[in-house]
């Protein structure tokens, strides 16, 4: 399917691997000049070599003081303009209720909220300025349905869900969508930390109606198709990709 992005700018977090990994590819796929930014300099540029010519790498600690901003400018002053930004935090450290300390909290802020949210207020006025733009979050699961053994996660991600919900209401008039994609079970280097960290996740699993983890590729083929020219009527949507796990209605 041709989304109608070819030759759009993209900068997507988190991209040398895992579900950020698999958003970069479908944008590839779509003809988009994508960068990748990731703290792991070998992972980085090991994704660049598989994804090829089009695809650059920016080695950056987003939990930095400033440097969300300064990495959204040297995008800016690479590409000239951005129509395209994924946002992909890494998950916190697990902890459960009665577990949660400041330090989880601070991680938790420090890691998955307040840089994705200095993402945006960077990005956005350059997307405004040219009246059209796409902004998606990778996100999770727990934003509807939080899981006890992953507070902090619970937390960090319903906060940002709820500023990138306002944030959608005030960049429709600019034609900027804002969406979430909340992702389930994906087969990736988290599941593992997850399970090393004592998560269970065989009882997880066991509330997939689909009895398997999902695969990254489909899942960036997903978050690629809420970046299409076509899909500018959905915005301060989340949407679950997780196999039928979510049992609400919303």
């Amino acid at each position: 399917m041709d989304l109608g992005i070819r030759g759009a700018k993209a900068l997507v977090i988190g991209g040398s691997r895992g579900l950020g990994f698999g958003v970069a590819q479908a944008l590839v796929d779509e003809g988009v000049e994508v960068a990748i930014a990731a703290r792991n300099a070998l992972a980085g540029e090991r994704a660049v070599g598989e994804l090829g010519s089009l695809v650059r790498f920016f080695s950056v600690d987003l939990t930095a003081p400033g440097s969300p901003s300064e990495l959204v400018q040297r995008f800016i002053d690479i590409h000239g303009h951005i129509d395209i930004l994924v946002l992909n935090a890494g998950g916190p450290s697990s902890a459960s209720f009665g577990q949660m300390s400041a330090s989880h909290i601070d991680e938790a802020v420090g890691s998955a909220l307040a840089p994705m949210i200095e993402l945006v207020e960077a990005a956005a006025p350059f997307m405004m300025a040219r009246r059209w733009g796409r902004i998606v979050s990778i996100s999770s699961y727990v934003v509807r349905e939080p899981d006890p053994q992953m507070m902090p996660s619970n937390m960090a991600r319903a906060g940002l869900l709820a500023y990138l919900k306002a944030a959608a209401l005030e960049l429709a008039r600019f034609d900027v969508t804002v969406n979430s994609v909340l992702p389930g079970l994906h087969g990736t280097e988290r599941l593992a930390n997850l399970r090393d960290a004592g998560v269970d996740l065989d009882r997880m699993l066991a509330r997939v109606p689909m009895g398997r983890w999902g695969e990254p590729r489909d899942f960036g083929r997903t978050v690629a198709s809420l970046c299409a020219s076509w899909a500018g009527y959905i915005t301060g949507q989340a949407i679950a990709v997780d196999g039928g796990a979510t049992r609400g209605l919303l």
